[in-house]
C-alpha cells in the first residue's frame, strides 16, 4: 500500500515507523485497552481472524483500514495468526498514559512466533512446542531443538539423509535453518504435520557467543563441546532467536541434552500415521490412539514425557530395562501407585510456570498454584521412601523440595489474588508495614476526614465548620462568614475560595491527607506491583 507518509498524523507515522523495523510480522500496537492493526496488517488480521474491519482518521484523505482486538484476550487471535504461518510483533505501551508528554511511547516488546509461543491459551499441556535449528556443512549435519516453555533443549549430529526422518520424529513447531535447499526438502513433510519453516535466516544467529553467555565453560566441556564443535552453531542458532523475539538473554535453559538419533528407532511420518501413536487417522484426534489407550498420567508433565515416549520408541535394551524397572516398582505396589497418584494430581504444570517466571509473562496466579505444588513435594518424597521401590528412591536422594520458595509465596501472594500484575490485590496484608499503611487510608478516607473536620470544629469553636470536596480544590474547610466574625483562625488556614455567605480554606494537615486518600489507590496498585516482581525475582 503506497503512503504519503508527509500527510500522516504523529501517530500514524510513529507506527509506521516501527512497522518498518519489523516488516515479516504482523504489528499488534497497544492503543488503550486494544492492540490495534492498521493499512495492510488490517486487511490481512481482518480476514484470517474473522474480525471487523473499520477505518481511522490518519490524515490522509481516506481513513487508514484498521482493526483491532481486546488486549486482555489476546492471546487466542495470537494463536489464530501464528498456526495461519504468521509472525506477531506486539508493540506495548512502555510509560504511564497518565503521565506522558505529547504521544504515548511505545516498543516491540516481543516477536510471536509457532515456536516461541508462551501463553497457556496458545499451548497444548500434553505436547511440547518445538523450536528447531538444523545446522548443514555439506553431508553433515547438527539439530538443536528447544521447548521455551519447559526449558527443554536437545542436541545431536546426524548425516543428511536423516535429517527428514528425525524432523518426522520431532514434530517441531518451527524449524529454522542456514540451508534454503535443506527446508525446500521439507516442504511435504512441513504441509503434512503443520510445520512452519521459517525462511528469514540471519547470519547473525550463528553468533556463538550466547552459549558461552547461558551455560559455563566447564558444562560444556563437560558435554565435550568446543568452539569447532557442529552442535554449537545449531544451538547459536535456537539460542540467538529466542533472545531476538523474546528480546532479554535470561531464560529456563539450564543443561543441554546431547543424544543419539541411533538411540531411537527410525520412523518415517508415514508409519507413524498408518500407526496411529498419538491420534488416528481418520479423525486425527487422540481418541483410539496409542496415546489415549496408555495415557493415565495425572500432570501436564507427565502427559509430555509419556507422548514423548510412544513418538520416540527407544530401542537401547539398558534403557528400556531401566524404564519397565521403574513401570514395575508402581505397577506391583498398589499403596505406592494410589498414593502417588492423588498427590500427583495436585501438582500444576511446573515446568510452564517457571518458564512464564523466566520470561516475565508470569501471573500472580501463576505463583499461587506453584505454592500449591511445592506443598505437595513433602508428601510424595515421604510417599517414595516408605515404600519398597528401590529404583524410585534414587530419584529422590538428591531432590530439593524448595521450602524456602513455597514459604516466600506463602507469605506474600493472596490465595486469591487478582488476575493482572497492576491491578492490586495481590499481596497478602502484614507483608509490608507500608502497603498496609495505605490500604488503611484507601479504606478509612472518610473516617479520616470526618476526624479532622471534629478537630477543627473543638479547635476553632466554629460550629457551621464542615468539610467539602470538588474538582477544583480538593478537600476544603468551609466556614460562614457569620461564625467567622466570632471566632479566631490561625495562619495555618490559608483562603482559597470566597462565597456569599461562607469562606473556604485548605490547611497544610488537609493537603496531605488529601494526598494520600486520592493517590492511595495507585500507589498501592504500584507498590504491589513491585513487590510482586522482586518475589518473582528471587
Amino acid at each position: 500500500m503506497n503512503i504519503d507518509r508527509d500527510k500522516l498524523s504523529p501517530m500514524m507515522k510513529k507506527y509506521l515507523e516501527t512497522k518498518d523495523e519489523y516488516p515479516d510480522c504482523i504489528l499488534f500496537y497497544r492503543l488503550g485497552d486494544f492492540y490495534e492493526m492498521f493499512f495492510d496488517d488490517a486487511l490481512l488480521a481482518s480476514r484470517i481472524l474473522d474480525i471487523a474491519l473499520t477505518g481511522k482518521a490518519c490524515g490522509l484523505e481516506e481513513r487508514a483500514p484498521m482493526c483491532g482486538v481486546p488486549y486482555h484476550s489476546a492471546s487466542s487471535y495470537l494463536t489464530r495468526l501464528v498456526e495461519a504461518g504468521y509472525k506477531v510483533a506486539i508493540g506495548e505501551q512502555v510509560e504511564d498514559p497518565a503521565t506522558a508528554k505529547g504521544l504515548v511511547k511505545r516498543e516491540v516488546v516481543k516477536i510471536v512466533t509457532p515456536g516461541t509461543l508462551l501463553e497457556d491459551d496458545s499451548l497444548e499441556k500434553s505436547s511440547n512446542n518445538y523450536l528447531m535449528a538444523i545446522y548443514c556443512q555439506g553431508h553433515e549435519v547438527s539439530i538443536a531443538y528447544v521447548d521455551i516453555s519447559t526449558g527443554e533443549l536437545n542436541a545431536s549430529l546426524l548425516d543428511l539423509d536423516k535429517v527428514k526422518n528425525e524432523v518426522a520424529k520431532i514434530l517441531p513447531r518451527e524449524v529454522l535453518s542456514n540451508s534454503p535447499d535443506l527446508l525446500g526438502s521439507l516442504g511435504s513433510l512441513s504441509d503434512m504435520a503443520n510445520i512452519y519453516l521459517n525462511e528469514d535466516f540471519d547470519t547473525s544467529l550463528l553468533d556463538k557467543t550466547i552459549i558461552t553467555k547461558q551455560f559455563e565453560q566447564s558444562y560444556l566441556d563437560q558435554l565435550g563441546l568446543d568452539r569447532d564443535n557442529l552442535i554449537m552453531y545449531s544451538l547459536a542458532i535456537v539460542l540467538n532467536y529466542i533472545s531476538k523475539t523474546q528480546m532479554m538473554h535470561e531464560s529456563n535453559l539450564n543443561t543441554i541434552n546431547i543424544y543419539q538419533s541411533g538411540d531411537y528407532m527410525a520412523l518415517d511420518l508415514f508409519t507413524r500415521i498408518n500407526l496411529e501413536l498419538t491420534k488416528t487417522i481418520r479423525t486425527s484426534k487422540k481418541k483410539g490412539s496409542l496415546l489415549q489407550v496408555l495415557d493415565a498420567t495425572s500432570t501436564p508433565m507427565g502427559a509430555r514425557m509419556l507422548k514423548k515416549h510412544i513418538e520416540q520408541p527407544l530401542i537401547n535394551k539398558d534403557i528400556i530395562d531401566h524404564r519397565l524397572n521403574i513401570t514395575q516398582e508402581i505397577k506391583e505396589d498398589y499403596i505406592l501407585r494410589d498414593e502417588l497418584k492423588t498427590s500427583l494430581s495436585s501438582i500444576f504444570d511446573l515446568e510452564r510456570i517457571c518458564a512464564k517466571i523466566a520470561y516475565d509473562r508470569v501471573s500472580p496466579k501463576d505463583l499461587v498454584n506453584l505454592k500449591n505444588s511445592l506443598e505437595v513435594l513433602p508428601y510424595i518424597t515421604d510417599t517414595i521412601s516408605n515404600s519398597k521401590a528401590y529404583v524410585l528412591k534414587t530419584f529422590i536422594e538428591d531432590l530439593d523440595c524448595l521450602r524456602d520458595i513455597y514459604m516466600l509465596i506463602r507469605d506474600s501472594i493472596k490465595d486469591e489474588p487478582a488476575t493482572g500484575t497492576k491491578d492490586g490485590n495481590i499481596i497478602r496484608e502484614a507483608y509490608s508495614d507500608e502497603l498496609d499503611q495505605l490500604r488503611d487510608i484507601s479504606n478509612n478516607g472518610a473516617f479520616m476526614i470526618r476526624d479532622i473536620e471534629q478537630r477543627e470544629r473543638e479547635k476553632t469553636g466554629a460550629k457551621s465548620l464542615k468539610i467539602g470536596y470538588n474538582k477544583v480544590f480538593g478537600y476544603y474547610i468551609e466556614i460562614t462568614k457569620a461564625s467567622l466574625l466570632q471566632i479566631d483562625i490561625d495562619e495555618s488556614y490559608i483562603r482559597k475560595q470566597t462565597l456569599v455567605n461562607a469562606e473556604r480554606f485548605i490547611t497544610p494537615e488537609l493537603k496531605e491527607i488529601e494526598d494520600k486518600i486520592l493517590n492511595a489507590e495507585d500507589k498501592i496498585k504500584a507498590m504491589e506491583y513491585n513487590f510482586f516482581k522482586d518475589i518473582c525475582g528471587q
